[in-house]
């Protein structure tokens, strides 16, 4: 059941382009109303890519300790 073809691309593509227009204008409409800084659309792209990697690392680490743990 790995078989990835254009359509699967296209829509992982295109929820990844949606979660991202979410956050840039979900941060920047709280950012009117306290007066942080507004983010552009590369720093919304990163922010999420920064908790992808640290969610693999956590994921990774936690199955890591199970496996020691184990009798």
């Amino acid at each position: 059941m790995n078989h990835l073809d254009v359509k699967h691309l296209l829509a992982a593509g295109l929820a990844l382009a949606a979660i991202v227009a979410t956050a840039l204008w979900s941060w920047n409409t709280l950012a009117d109303l306290f007066g942080a800084p507004e983010v552009q659309f590369r720093h919304a792209l990163a922010t999420l890519a920064l908790f992808a990697i640290l969610r693999l690392a956590i994921r990774r680490r936690r199955s890591a300790i199970r496996c020691q743990h184990r009798p």
